[in-house]
């Protein structure tokens, strides 16, 4: 009995113990984020058949609407489906404003060398090229787009997927 007595004391004395032990902050973490993901502004799909070993197209995109004034760039991804080919493709992305007397806008012209080369090579001018290497300013507003698509070189047989990005941002990205 006495030693039932003890462990019930005990048994109340840690359960105080735990009741009234304080828990103290070690440390808080406040994150504030700022989201400034540049987003895709159009989507096509376009098949091309190549069957000379140069020559050009140009292809209407439609009207893209640029949100407002902020940042715009290209980006490119290939892959080979079939590698055996060879093909140096180069392209212009073109924007004329829709609304030009309207807006002032001005047009954007912006020159993707080596957009494709597969088996060969290319050989671009080291400059960076605003829109393609790196965000350049653009007005909002509606434009017409045109892609014009060049190129050389092309012999043998095969298939190619390239996938090219208009990205737009309120901020440099």
């Amino acid at each position: 009995m006495f030693y039932r007595i003890i462990l019930v004391a005990v048994g109340l004395a840690l359960a105080g113990f735990i009741a009234f032990a304080s828990i103290t902050n070690i440390f808080v973490v406040n994150i504030k984020g700022v989201i400034n993901v540049p987003r895709p502004i159009f989507e096509r799909s376009i098949e091309i058949e190549i069957n000379a070993s140069s020559g050009s197209r140009t292809i209407d995109l439609g009207t893209v609407t640029i949100p407002g004034d902020g940042y715009f760039k290209v980006e490119a991804y290939s892959s080979i489906l079939d590698e055996g080919f060879r093909i140096v493709l180069n392209g212009v992305l073109r924007l004329e404003p829709v609304y030009k007397p309207l807006t002032g806008n001005s047009s954007v012209s912006i020159s993707m060398p080596c957009l494709l080369v597969v088996n060969t090579t290319c050989y671009r001018v080291m400059v960076i090229i605003p829109g393609y290497d790196t965000p350049m300013r653009i007005s909002g507003g509606e434009y017409r787009a045109s892609l014009d698509i060049t190129w050389g070189e092309a012999e043998g047989a095969g298939s190619f997927q390239l996938v090219i990005k208009g990205l737009y941002g309120e901020n440099p990205f």
